[in-house]
């Protein structure tokens, strides 16, 4: 029967990674039909009973029916299909039946059978279930039994949970490490992201230009921030300029703040565009005081307000949000001193109160 998808033995968990649905998808609609037609006359197998179900629960091969797909994963759970547990699991969650408390224990129920039977899928759910409910203790638990199946989203879970709960980023990295050699690709960029904000940059950069290869935005960007802290201002410039050209706006946002920092020769109009195109709060504060700094209060104030969410409409009400904007910061910085709130907070004042007053403020 695997041979007829290109599956190994899939009772076994060691074929997680083996999806019965995507090899099935794989054929040619004959072919699939030639093999619904194959599996509904051999059904008496556990392992084929849930391969209908994958089929009910999907519309593969069949019209989509979640209640023909439960009936055929019950009767393969109580076979004693792993997989079969787990989608039974699936399905009911499919259904919405599991609001109550009764649901609930039921899907709980599946699950456990599942997890007991070696399904790691399974314990990674009761994992997240556990974790939901607060229980990290058990969901720690359930991770590493999850993990020791070779499940990498279960690994790079106990990354994120020894790193954000316990702050104990040796275990992290171990975590992270075994999932990206898994093959996790979150992982790489999650363990680059803990780096950066270490400031371990020997660390985070071969990580990010591998999630970089992958096609991914913001580790470029990181790169050009780290390059940029390390002084090599050339190589974060072209980081940026890649940014720019996949339209990537932190990339458009940072290399105008260099241009700017740096008093690099280049026309007005390319900082304008590029702050303009990145259309992000922050490039919209910047706009901001790069317009005051010339004097143009108009789109000083202009910006001012995008970057706070507001649209801009008349000379009366932009006044009146700035005012209240003023407001607000002050009631900020009076109740909240010493806050990084406060700290956000008394750099907006001061500019938005010099465009206010008409005076003049750093520039950018």
């Amino acid at each position: 029967m695997s041979k007829r998808i290109g599956t190994r033995d899939i009772s076994n968990s060691e074929d997680r990674k083996d999806s019965i649905k995507s090899h099935i998808l794989h054929l040619d609609p004959p072919e699939r039909k030639e093999l619904f037609d194959w599996l509904t006359a051999e059904s008496a197998d556990p392992c084929i009973k849930n391969i209908i179900s994958v089929c009910y629960t999907y519309g593969i091969c069949v019209e989509r029916n979640l209640e023909t797909a439960l009936l055929f994963a019950k009767d393969a759970a109580i076979l004693g299909n792993h997989y079969g547990c787990f989608y039974v699991a699936l399905i009911l969650e499919l259904q919405g039946k599991n609001k109550t408390l009764l649901e609930l224990a039921e899907i709980t129920i599946f699950l456990k059978r599942a997890a007991e039977f070696g399904n790691d899928l399974a314990m990674l759910r009761l994992g997240r279930m556990c974790l939901a409910e607060g229980n990290l203790d058990k969901a720690l638990v359930m991770f590493e039994n999850s993990a020791r199946c070779k499940n990498d989203d279960a690994m790079h879970k106990l990354g994120e949970i020894y790193w954000e709960e316990k702050n104990d980023f040796k275990q992290a990295e171990i975590w992270l490490l075994q999932a990206i050699t898994a093959g996790n690709r979150s992982s790489v960029e999650y363990l680059a992201d803990i780096c950066f904000i270490r400031e371990d940059y020997l660390k985070a950069l071969p990580l990010l230009e591998k999630s970089t290869f992958w096609g991914n935005s913001r580790s470029q960007w990181l790169q050009g921030i780290i390059h940029h802290r390390l002084k090599n201002t050339d190589k974060a410039i072209t980081i940026f300029k890649r940014g720019v050209f996949l339209q990537d706006q932190q990339s458009m946002n940072s290399l105008a703040e260099l241009y700017v920092e740096l008093k690099y020769p280049v026309p007005t109009d390319v900082i304008i565009d590029l702050l303009t195109k990145a259309a992000t709060p922050i490039s919209y504060m910047n706009l901001s005081k790069f317009y005051h700094t010339r004097s143009d209060k108009l789109n000083s104030q202009k910006y001012y307000l995008l970057a706070n969410c507001a649209k801009y409409d008349n000379a009366e009400k932009e006044n009146k949000l700035l005012k209240e904007k003023l407001a607000a910061l002050t009631a900020e910085l009076i109740y909240r001193p010493g806050s990084l709130e406060a700290t956000a907070a008394e750099k907006n004042f001061n500019h938005l109160n010099s465009l206010l007053q008409h005076e003049s403020v750093p520039p950018l």
